[in-house]
């Protein structure tokens, strides 16, 4: 969730797949969403974002600078240029 420039939240397929397994899915995103990231800046060492991910079991990565969302790692992504890169 972006307000404004700012991220305020990611609703994963993990939140999702607990809302649906607690039959909450009529909640607000707000409510759903993770609310504490875990996010990088638009320079970090690819090295350091993939430690992120693996340490913390998270799929999804966003991309920040000076508290505005620019974008979002995606585990999938990384994966396929490794491959096509061997």
């Amino acid at each position: 969730m972006v307000e404004g420039e700012k991220i305020l939240g990611i609703v994963t397929q993990r939140d999702i797949m607990l809302a649906k397994t607690f039959q909450v899915g009529s909640l607000p995103v707000r409510d759903l969403m993770t609310k504490r990231l875990i996010v990088v800046g638009r320079d970090a060492p690819l090295k350091e974002v993939l430690r992120l991910m693996i340490e913390n079991r998270i799929e999804r990565l966003p991309v920040v600078e000076d508290g505005k969302f620019l974008g979002l790692i995606v585990h999938g992504r990384i994966l396929k240029e490794l491959y096509r890169r061997l």
